[in-house]
């Protein structure tokens, strides 16, 4: 099986957003809910890869 799934980030001071076409250049990515594990809320989820590019 191929694998063409792309994930597009828009966090620009991330070290891993390819600015230009906004793509991540993880071969995978780790989400995890924020706040906390009961939060409900439709932006609840937050990338646990996240390094600052600065």
């Amino acid at each position: 099986m191929e694998n063409n799934q792309n994930i597009n980030c828009t966090v620009c001071s991330c070290k891993y957003n390819e600015i230009e076409d906004c793509k991540c250049q993880l071969e995978q990515i780790t989400v995890k809910p924020f706040p906390n594990e009961e939060s409900r809320s439709i932006d609840e989820t937050v990338c646990s890869n996240y390094k600052c590019a600065h």
